[in-house]
């Protein structure tokens, strides 16, 4: 009787570990159904968005199509050799490229709300090559998803870039977009007279933002928002000065002095002009919907 009711507790024990099989395979099949669901609407939503009818669009860079990446790349921890041009109204797109492995951003998946982007960090950089003009040399708007735990030193060209097209020794060069302590900023003409902070909203706290930045050429007036709130502005830019910006822009680093972004990239979108509110607004609203930032 002992015997038997032993073997009966194997058995037991057999269906309970059987069902719990089958549970923890459920949940990681639909864990994984429910990241799929996350991408597909995020594509949908990418397809779909106001961004491809708007005047202006110069550059366009995301990491949900398929077409975003050369296929045998998009995997997690692949390392991306060529991040795709968006932009439907360009008649020649502007690939963002690089060719040496270790300093090519990682693909990374699940890590901005369930959907993939980029990392960088160390020596990971992508690079711009317009073979026309620099779309922020004169006015422009730069939408930009990311998401860093990391703070930096607080000194402009001491910060990390997200997009840099600083050119050396001139005096109204520009970096469009950098996260210098726990802020955004924006700088042309040197970091002394010309630079910008948006010193209210903390970005470094490992969530994912959206900042835009904007310029008005015309008028030297510049706006940084984040996350839907304007944090700064001011009219101290170069007034109706083409910025002396370097024809390539650089994703994730800064090409001539080594200072590099760490975190997390999932979108840029640039405009070469600097967009009317209600423009401004729709694009954030596309942004913040796809990548889950609440404002």
């Amino acid at each position: 009787m002992k015997n038997f009711r032993s073997a009966f507790s194997l058995i037991e024990m057999s269906v309970v570990l059987a069902v719990i099989g089958l549970l923890v395979a459920g949940v990681a099949q639909t864990s994984k159904m429910i990241d799929k669901a996350k991408i597909a609407s995020a594509q949908s939503q990418t397809k779909q968005s106001v961004v491809k009818d708007m005047p202006g669009l110069a550059l366009w860079y995301e990491s949900t199509l398929e077409s975003s990446f050369i296929p045998e790349e998009v995997v997690d921890g692949g390392e991306i050799s060529t991040w795709y041009d968006g932009n439907v109204q360009a008649l020649s797109r502007v690939d963002a490229t690089q060719a040496t492995s270790g300093n090519k951003p990682i693909y990374t998946q699940n890590i901005i709300n369930g959907l993939p982007a980029l990392k960088f960090g160390g020596t990971k950089i992508i690079n711009v090559a317009n073979t026309e003009i620099n779309p922020c040399a004169q006015s422009f708007t730069v939408f930009a998803v990311f998401k860093t735990a990391t703070v930096t030193t607080n000194g402009v060209f001491d910060g990390w870039q997200i997009l840099f097209s600083d050119a050396s020794n001139l005096a109204n060069d520009i970096i469009p977009m950098i996260v210098t302590g726990t802020y955004i900023s924006t700088a042309n003409g040197g970091p002394s007279d010309r630079s910008m902070s948006a010193s209210t909203k903390v970005v470094t706290d490992n969530n994912p933002h959206l900042a835009v930045i904007s310029r008005n050429m015309d008028t030297g007036s510049r706006n940084i928002w984040i996350d839907g709130s304007n944090n700064a502005s001011d009219s101290n830019g170069a007034q109706g000065i083409v910025l002396n910006a370097n024809p390539i822009l650089s994703i994730g680093r800064s090409a001539n002095n080594n200072i590099n972004y760490i975190g997390y990239i999932g979108e840029i979108i640039i405009f070469n002009r600097q967009m009317l509110t209600d423009e401004r607004k729709s694009v954030e609203k596309y942004l913040s919907k796809k990548w889950g930032i609440d404002f």
